[in-house]
């Protein structure tokens, strides 16, 4: 568990990240912030606790999360 919590605090620019959301909150997350559960998006600004992340399979959405609800799917080298 704290490895998992470190990994979601490393998130960097050009990691691609999807949303970090307990099972119990998927069905209605599109619903409240806009952006659909398993998409995966890229990180373009840290600052930080925040980090920018622009999905473009969402027509080019840029949402603003806390770098606690980002799960890292691929590391940028």
């Amino acid at each position: 568990m704290e490895e998992l919590f470190w990994k979601k605090c490393q998130v960097k620019i050009g990691d691609l990240v999807k949303l970090n959301v307990q099972p119990h909150f998927t069905n209605g997350i599109n619903d409240i912030i806009g952006i659909p559960f398993e998409a995966i998006g890229i990180v373009i600004q840290e600052r930080g606790d925040v980090c920018s992340v622009f999905f473009p399979s969402l027509e080019a959405e840029i949402r603003s999360f806390m770098k606690q609800d980002l799960e890292i799917v691929s590391e940028n080298e």
